[in-house]
Protein backbone atom coordinates (compact mmCIF):
# COMPACT_ATOMS: atom_id res chain seq x y z
CA UNK A 1 0.00 0.00 0.00
CA UNK A 2 1.35 3.71 -0.71
CA UNK A 3 1.74 5.78 2.62
CA UNK A 4 -1.48 7.58 2.07
CA UNK A 5 -3.25 4.40 1.38
CA UNK A 6 -2.37 2.74 4.58
CA UNK A 7 -2.99 6.23 6.63
CA UNK A 8 -6.55 6.74 5.51
CA UNK A 9 -7.24 2.86 5.92
CA UNK A 10 -5.88 2.88 9.47
CA UNK A 11 -8.18 5.63 10.13
CA UNK A 12 -11.11 4.12 8.90
CA UNK A 13 -10.74 0.85 11.05
CA UNK A 14 -9.93 3.06 14.20
CA UNK A 15 -13.20 5.08 13.46
CA UNK A 16 -15.39 1.67 12.94
CA UNK A 17 -13.97 0.62 16.27
CA UNK A 18 -14.22 3.93 18.15
CA UNK A 19 -18.25 3.70 16.77
CA UNK A 20 -18.70 -0.02 17.61
CA UNK A 21 -17.35 0.80 20.92
CA UNK A 22 -19.78 3.71 21.66
CA UNK A 23 -22.69 2.03 20.13
CA UNK A 24 -22.13 -0.64 23.41
CA UNK A 25 -25.11 -0.50 25.90
CA UNK A 26 -24.46 -1.18 29.60
CA UNK A 27 -24.28 -5.15 29.53
CA UNK A 28 -22.44 -5.40 26.14
CA UNK A 29 -20.04 -3.10 27.38
CA UNK A 30 -19.29 -4.91 30.18
CA UNK A 31 -18.39 -8.15 28.08
CA UNK A 32 -14.65 -9.63 28.56
CA UNK A 33 -12.39 -11.45 26.01
CA UNK A 34 -8.98 -13.53 27.12
CA UNK A 35 -5.88 -12.31 25.88
CA UNK A 36 -3.15 -15.29 25.89
CA UNK A 37 -0.61 -13.20 28.29
CA UNK A 38 -2.43 -11.03 30.46
CA UNK A 39 -5.55 -13.15 31.01
CA UNK A 40 -8.87 -11.38 31.33
CA UNK A 41 -9.77 -7.75 29.91
CA UNK A 42 -12.98 -6.20 29.79
CA UNK A 43 -13.54 -3.76 26.65
CA UNK A 44 -12.77 -0.74 28.03
CA UNK A 45 -8.98 -2.46 29.38
CA UNK A 46 -8.89 -4.03 25.38
CA UNK A 47 -9.19 -0.36 23.91
CA UNK A 48 -6.15 0.66 26.24
CA UNK A 49 -4.38 -2.07 25.11
CA UNK A 50 -5.17 -1.45 21.41
CA UNK A 51 -4.01 2.35 22.15
CA UNK A 52 -0.82 1.35 23.49
CA UNK A 53 0.06 -1.18 20.90
CA UNK A 54 -0.70 1.01 18.31
CA UNK A 55 1.67 3.62 20.03
CA UNK A 56 4.54 1.02 19.95
CA UNK A 57 4.22 -0.05 16.15
CA UNK A 58 3.67 4.05 15.65
CA UNK A 59 7.12 4.72 17.63
CA UNK A 60 8.94 1.67 15.56
CA UNK A 61 8.10 2.98 12.34
CA UNK A 62 8.99 6.50 13.92
CA UNK A 63 12.77 5.00 14.63
CA UNK A 64 12.87 3.31 11.48
CA UNK A 65 12.11 6.67 9.34
CA UNK A 66 14.19 8.56 11.37
CA UNK A 67 17.34 5.96 12.32
CA UNK A 68 16.62 6.99 15.84
CA UNK A 69 17.11 4.87 18.83
CA UNK A 70 14.55 6.04 21.32
CA UNK A 71 14.54 4.53 25.09
CA UNK A 72 11.62 4.53 27.09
Amino acid sequence: MKTEELISSIAFERRKIFELAKSLNENESKRTGVHPKFGKLSIKEWMEFFLLHEAHHLITIFKLKNDVEIRL
